[in-house]
């Protein structure tokens, strides 16, 4: 019960939220942020997934700091699942609370890192057919997206209408220039600032969009090692609570940065590993992915608008920086702002954290974007190439058949626009030149198309 009272101050007054870590942390920090991720609470269970160190946490206080203006205090109760040893200790930390308050209206329940409990989704299960989560808007947390996403659909019927799974994903382009308080991305012509964007692109393509490393280098026009320590340890700590082999994922993630942007059946990833079974580097692909480090395309079924999904695969990071942290695991970089600064240069590994950040974008935008529960980025986003492959298209969105290639390059050829015969919505993303079926990377990744409905 002391904890219980310990995690919500704001029971006794509601001025304590402003003294919270997490809520002093935003006062402190250079960035302007504050995602709407769920719109609104309903009766029922939301989900909130996302990589460790993005703010879920932050996002949860800063809701409870938006939420107190409006309801009693009392209606509002969160707790920190990782310091809890079963699923019988959250029905107790739920049941403790209701007995300290009558039911007072709508209760507003957050079960932080609730992914941590080992079948969590039984002590909702019982609350829920109990009806005691009567009236009731229930919000957990995880950085595991399978083990949220699993344990909600032991829970038919008791999640609620609605989309109900949300993922918080780290900063797109567009988010990043607005949390810095730039007014770039607002611009109405924005084609008269591509020099400027450009600047800031290339601070983007170095922080990746987590907001404490922005918040630094906003400060410090450098990155500390401890943020791409700290980044290599979440995944290693991740993979280490699947049981998932160090060393086998090492030799993958090294395997990964070999071939990034290429195409790669599971195969060839095992290719110089001490792995011999295609279904051993899926699986661990596949965890990847649910821990939030890696994104992957499948190659597109032309005549079927569908992922050939025996084909190989185009398999990216999740985020520039996350790849900076897997790069110091995998080779063990002692300096590795000053090691980035200086790959940046080079304009074909520059391009290549260019096609991940375009991914991530359309990714970002699309999970934003759906209505529906069990959405899958894999259905709508593909590569192509045609049977000869002398056209190669690095993105092929489903909805309108929209084809990207990507050239970071004040040159285009001839060869680049061969894509228009195969598609007629068909454009190449370049540094900074646009006219016919061309428009420069900053500007694509500020659109605001709707891109699966």
């Amino acid at each position: 019960m002391d904890e219980l009272i310990r995690a919500n101050p704001w029971w006794k007054d509601k001025k304590e939220i402003e003294y919270d870590f997490h809520i002093k942390k935003v006062k402190e920090s250079t960035l302007s942020w504050y995602p709407v991720i769920i719109p609104d609470f309903n009766q029922g269970l939301y989900s909130l997934r996302g990589p460790r160190q993005v703010g879920k946490t932050t996002w949860i206080k800063l809701t409870i700091k938006s939420l107190l203006k409006k309801t009693d205090e009392k209606n509002i109760m969160y707790f920190n699942c990782d310091i809890l040893n079963n699923y019988m200790d959250i029905m107790n930390i739920i049941r403790n609370y209701f007995e300290l308050f009558e039911n007072n209206g709508k209760k507003y329940i957050f079960l932080d890192e609730v992914s941590y409990i080992t079948d969590w989704q039984k002590a909702i299960k019982h609350l829920y057919d109990s009806g005691e989560l009567e009236n009731c808007a229930v919000v957990v947390t995880g950085s595991f997206s399978i083990d949220i996403k699993k344990s909600i659909e032991k829970l038919p019927g008791r999640i609620g209408l609605g989309k109900r799974h949300f993922k918080l994903l780290p900063l797109s382009f567009a988010e990043f220039l607005r949390a810095r308080g730039s007014d770039l991305a607002d611009k109405k012509n924005k084609k008269l600032y591509i020099k400027e964007l450009n600047k800031e692109l290339d601070i983007y393509l170095m922080t990746g969009g987590f907001p404490m490393v922005i918040d630094y280098f906003n400060k410090n026009s450098y990155i500390d090692e401890t943020f791409y320590e700290t980044y290599k340890n979440w995944i290693i700590g991740d993979l280490e609570k699947w049981n998932k082999s160090e060393k086998y994922s090492k030799q993958i993630f090294k395997r990964i940065i070999e071939t990034f942007s290429s195409e790669v059946n599971w195969g060839g990833l095992s290719k110089g590993t001490d792995i011999d079974s295609h279904s051993t580097v899926q699986s661990y692909i596949s965890l990847f992915e649910d821990i939030f480090a890696v994104n992957y395309v499948n190659k597109m079924d032309y005549n079927k608008n569908i992922p050939d999904y025996p084909k190989s695969k185009k398999i990216y990071f999740s985020d520039p920086f996350i790849f900076y942290s897997v790069w110091k695991w995998c080779y063990g970089e002692e300096k590795n702002f000053e090691h980035f600064s200086d790959k940046l240069r080079l304009p074909d590994f520059k391009s290549k954290i260019i096609e991940m950040i375009v991914l991530n974008d359309i990714v970002k935008k699309m999970e934003h974007e759906t209505k529906l529960n069990n959405f899958d980025y894999k259905d709508n986003v593909f590569y192509w190439f045609n049977k000869t492959k002398t056209v190669e298209i690095d993105f092929v969105i489903k909805k309108g058949l929209r084809a990207l290639e990507i050239k970071w390059t004040n040159r285009t050829r001839d060869k680049h626009f061969k894509a228009e015969k195969y598609f007629d919505d068909f454009r190449v993303l370049t540094k900074d030149k646009w006219g016919k079926n061309m428009i420069p990377i900053c500007l694509f990744l500020l659109e605001e198309n709707k891109l699966i409905t």
